[in-house]
């Protein structure tokens, strides 16, 4: 017996295929009844770049610059996938409620080998 998907996990960079990929990810969790966890991932500033801020900027104004600006991208990107999520439903009756959250973290989105 296959174990039943409950979750998906949709992870997004916004690029110009995300909506194909979203489209992808709603059929599968339409077919599965699951629900979908969207995330985007912010990458963090290389550490010479902050070396390089730190060298101009304080360290506690540079942290305030930084969660603000944090803070402006954060609002920014949500509405942009949430646009991307209404579009991609395309008024689906039966995708009603699909999402289960959309996450934006801080990190780095990818591991490099």
């Amino acid at each position: 017996m296959l174990p039943q998907i409950k979750n998906i996990l949709y992870t997004t960079d916004l690029s110009p295929n995300a909506g194909y990929v979203l489209r992808y990810a709603i059929n599968s969790a339409k077919k599965h009844d699951a629900r979908l966890i969207v995330l985007h991932v912010l990458e963090e500033l290389p550490r010479s770049a902050k070396a390089l801020f730190e060298s101009y900027v304080d360290g506690d104004n540079l942290e305030k610059i930084r969660k603000d600006k944090f803070a402006t991208a954060k609002d920014r990107l949500l509405k942009r996938i949430q646009e991307l999520c209404k579009k991609e439903l395309n008024n689906d009756p039966e995708a009603e409620g699909i999402f289960d959250s959309i996450k934006l973290v801080e990190g780095y989105p990818r591991m490099k080998f």
